[in-house]
């Protein structure tokens, strides 16, 4: 993950496995649908930042990986969502 404040990681599906990224938010807590990622995968994370999260600008990042990591896809080449300034 990039090493900016604009950015928080979210571990989507902690519910299901807590002790994955132990040490990431999860979308597991206030209100949540995480128990329900096994059928709805990222839009539970999605769902949380709708009824949890009060930053200006919200969105998924579109890499598995941070762009510079090795074996990154053309995917990576895609600029990350940023606050209007």
């Amino acid at each position: 993950m990039p090493d900016d404040p604009i950015y928080l990681p979210l571990h989507v599906g902690a519910e299901l496995h807590p002790d994955v990224l132990a040490d990431m938010q999860g979308d597991n807590t206030g209100d949540n649908i995480s128990a329900l990622n096994a059928s709805y995968s990222e839009l539970t994370g999605l769902y949380w930042l709708w009824k949890n999260c009060d930053r200006p600008v919200q969105g998924p990042h579109p890499l598995q990986k941070a762009p510079g990591e090795r074996g990154q896809g053309k995917a990576a080449q895609q600029g990350p969502l940023r606050e209007a300034r």
